[in-house]
């Protein structure tokens, strides 16, 4: 396999899931660093915090849970989980499936 080229942690995080999702949190945090810095944030949350700087200085702060998920924050106390590939376009089009199925459309009067 070729080396993984991470520029932006956010836009890339799918692509990266697929890398790392069956590594352990010390490997994880390995893998990263060879893509860019890794620093630990401090804080009293029960999750583990760390900022990530690529090689082209995006800064990308992220979360790893007990369970090893990743979680990516994108601002105002809203974070991204990704997902392997197969399972967001499916989780995706169910979704968009049960919104938009006919019954849920309102009726215009």
């Amino acid at each position: 396999m070729t080396d993984f080229v991470l520029i932006d942690l956010t836009s890339q995080a799918d692509a990266v899931w697929k890398h790392i999702f069956n590594l352990s949190k010390s490997e994880i945090l390995a893998w990263l660093s060879k893509r860019g810095t890794v620093e630990e944030i401090q804080h009293s949350f029960e999750v583990n915090s760390y900022l990530f700087r690529s090689i082209v200085d995006r800064e990308t702060f992220f979360c790893l849970t007990p369970n090893r998920s990743l979680l990516i924050y994108l601002g105002e106390d809203n974070f991204y989980q990704p997902k392997r590939e197969e399972t967001s376009e499916k989780s995706l089009n169910l979704t968009l499936a049960k919104i938009y199925s006919k019954d849920n459309i309102p009726k215009i009067k």
